[in-house]
């Protein structure tokens, strides 16, 4: 055995990936089966182990979350229609006078403390949803209540990312490519919730439950979005004193 290895395991690029985001090839491997066949994703949430095969759903939504943390500050740049815009309305709000001159710093700490706490934030909405729509079969338990509640959330958390992504190419859209947004993940939810993971005895109460479930989740994004805003106003208040 090396003596420079004592386990004699050779760490690579997997495992490299791994340290540095938390999402390897098996996160990526979960998000891929989360759009092609989620009922087989679904049936190892419910498994202590997720069968080895799967990356743990919660630590997918964070690892996604961070990435878009991450990109937020490259779309919302001083250089961009996003921040022009949003310093603008600063400028030509009618009681924003104790920001005068300061629109650019101002819209520099919304965009900064929003992202910051949003990932936190949607993580508690989203687990606090999971407990309360049941739509998972009788007997679920709360642990895995979560893990499916958020395995399901996957597929549209990635449709996110890839409109974040696209944000630069699409500045003068953005108002419309929210509302896009919103209406695909919510039909998105349903669609991957009813592939396997609610459970019912009928395929209308298998409808219903999707439906309840898309409609639960979008609601959580709403209740975390507003959450963060309130840290916003409470930062300005700070930054204004």
């Amino acid at each position: 055995m090396d003596q420079r290895n004592p386990h004699g395991q050779s760490l690579g690029s997997d495992e490299l990936v791994e340290d540095l985001f938390g999402l390897n090839v098996r996160g990526l491997r979960t998000l891929r089966d989360m759009v092609i066949r989620p009922a087989r994703v679904f049936e190892a949430a419910r498994r202590a182990d997720w069968r080895g095969e799967y990356t743990p759903s919660v630590r997918l939504v964070f690892s996604i979350l961070t990435l878009l943390g991450f990109l937020s500050f490259f779309w919302a740049g001083e250089d961009t229609a996003f921040f022009e815009g949003f310093s603008k309305g600063f400028a030509d709000g009618q009681d924003m006078e104790e920001f005068d001159g300061m629109e650019t710093e101002v819209a520099q700490e919304i965009i900064g403390v929003y992202s910051a706490t949003l990932p936190f934030l949607y993580l508690i909405a989203h687990g606090f949803i999971s407990q309360v729509v049941r739509v998972w079969g009788a007997g679920t338990d709360r642990v895995t209540r979560l893990r499916l509640h958020m395995a399901s959330i996957v597929p549209s958390m990635a449709l996110t990312l890839i409109a974040t992504m696209l944000m630069p190419l699409m500045e003068k859209q953005m108002a419309l490519i929210g509302v896009l947004l919103l209406v695909g993940t919510v039909l998105v939810d349903f669609a991957t919730s009813y592939r396997g993971g609610v459970v019912a005895e009928t395929q209308r109460g298998r409808l219903v439950k999707a439906s309840v479930f898309a409609l639960g989740a979008a609601t959580g994004s709403i209740i975390a979005s507003a959450l963060s805003l309130i840290t916003v106003v409470v930062s300005l208040l700070t930054f204004i004193r």
